[in-house]
């Protein structure tokens, strides 16, 4: 009788721990739903507004028709240009949504540009009127009024123009009147240029001085060097796409040492785990250490990158709209690690990640270092996915810049596109014998970190698109660089 007892009693026990490890492994997650993303309240950083969360990926000032400005995501003076925009607009907000009118043409002689991307969201500050998403902004300049020209992220564009008082002065160039800026001008046809040798201009010229670019077109253009072959065998032909943006002038940029971002892992670890009683440590042999408790886990890697992942909170769905994605954006790298003053968010869409059997989208953002309003090219970003039950994953790898070096001259955009045309050739993908001129479809100055030396440097460089792909110029020498170097 005693032992069929014991019998009954163990079976019991061993049924009651089957019934638990279901529950604990598959069963209800309503507790850890409830806390999702579950971290304590105190933050790094307070969370910006969806109106602060978004910069202006690109600023064009148009100073005569001819001559312009080109001031790129994070750059200071775009960035005060925007603010006085959108404390102007915010102000007239009821205003610009009762006197707008549909878009009939688009003319080219804007004094202000901006692009968004991904879409700011303008509303009023007191948030009673309904609020849009704009991806581009046209400001025109009459005698006594000024035009705006809105394009939402839905594709509908529409004007506003405003009466101006005698003597009221709306926000202008005048804030980047004592700023040093470089010059640019806008290509308006696709002829061809042959480059033949060294193509710095003879005169450097300056910023106010346009004369040196055009004795550089002088030059490309020659019937010496329209003669010119290279390797004997085949001239680099190509055409810049219209609408490209290209400097007048020789100008000088700087260098930065760059640091590593330093993040308070204890601080981190109880925001992402709050019973942190079930969380284990596990060291890899690689470095690698992983902090988890079972539901959830977190990576850090020699390198200094961080990534965390939730698969729970990853099948969920998403019902937020765009400015509410954009509020836990910022809440979220706001309490994990922080948004740094040179880290721009340049992506927030929905996207459906790939996950078995999982048909929902989720929302996907991602930062980027910038500096000097030029981006930081490699892996040195912010990226998360997140929906309606919380953060989904979450990967970190951020160089902070420490000092700001010695501004060097910057080799010309001419002589960048040749060596990027002799990689083109020399590396096989383009043929001697193909005629077919080839086009340079997006030319931009980028930063590139060197990590070869006892701390990181990022230096300026070209980034020349031909054909699809891109070619990456080392800005001081003219090298070709590499990401996977």
């Amino acid at each position: 009788m005693f032992e069929r007892l014991k019998t009954i009693v163990l079976a019991l026990l061993v049924v009651s721990s089957l019934v638990l490890t279901q529950r604990l492994w598959f069963g209800s997650n309503i507790y850890e739903l409830g806390g999702e993303p579950g971290y304590e309240q105190f933050d790094v950083d307070s969370p910006r507004s969806p109106q602060e969360a978004v910069i202006p990926e690109k600023t064009i000032i148009n100073r005569d028709q001819e001559t312009y400005y080109l001031l790129g995501r994070g750059d200071r003076q775009a960035n005060m240009l925007w603010e006085e925009v959108l404390e102007f607009l915010q102000a007239n907000f009821s205003m610009l949504l009762t006197r707008q009118f549909p878009l009939q043409e688009l003319a080219d002689d804007f004094s202000l540009y901006f692009s968004f991307s991904p879409p700011v969201v303008l509303e009023e500050k007191d948030e009673h009127l309904p609020s849009f998403n704009l991806s581009e902004l046209w400001v025109f300049d009459g005698e006594d009024s000024k035009e705006f020209v809105f394009l939402t992220d839905h594709g509908e564009s529409f004007i506003f123009e405003y009466q101006l008082a005698e003597g009221e002065r709306l926000p202008g160039l005048q804030l980047l009147a004592q700023e040093r800026l470089i010059a640019y001008e806008r290509i308006t046809d696709t002829s061809s240029i042959d480059v033949e040798g060294s193509t710095n201009p003879e005169d450097e010229g300056t910023d106010e001085n346009p004369e040196g670019f055009e004795e550089n077109q002088e030059g490309l253009n020659s019937e010496e060097n329209s003669d010119a072959v290279i390797n004997q065998e085949h001239r680099y032909s190509f055409n810049l796409r219209e609408g490209l943006f290209v400097p007048f002038s020789s100008f000088s940029l700087p260098s930065y040492t760059l640091v590593k971002e330093d993040l308070d892992f204890e601080m981190l670890l109880g925001k992402l785990f709050l019973d942190q009683t079930l969380m284990r440590r596990i060291e890899e042999r690689d470095g690698t250490i992983i902090y988890t408790d079972g539901e959830k886990g977190l990576s850090v890697f020699k390198d200094g990158m961080i990534a965390y992942f939730a698969p729970r909170t990853e099948r969920g769905p998403t019902t937020m709209g765009y400015k509410s994605a954009l509020q836990k954006a910022a809440e979220h790298i706001s309490l994990l690690g922080g948004w740094t003053d040179t880290a721009e968010l340049d992506i927030l869409e929905l996207r459906r990640k790939d996950i078995p059997y999982q048909r929902e989208q989720h929302y996907y953002a991602h930062w980027r270092v910038y500096l000097n309003g030029y981006p930081l090219l490699g892996d040195y970003e912010v990226e998360m996915f997140f929906n309606d039950r919380g953060l989904g994953s979450y990967r970190r790898k951020l160089l902070i810049p420490e000092e700001q070096l010695t501004e060097k001259q910057v080799i010309s955009y001419a002589e960048a596109i040749k060596t990027a045309l002799e990689q083109y050739f020399v590396e096989g993908e383009g043929n001697f014998g193909d005629e077919t001129e080839k086009e340079i479809t997006a030319l931009s100055l980028a930063y590139f970190c060197q990590e070869n030396s006892s701390e990181p440097i990022a230096i300026p460089v070209w980034v020349v698109e031909l054909d699809g792909r891109e070619h990456i110029i080392n800005a001081y020498s003219g090298d070709v660089l590499s990401l996977n170097q």
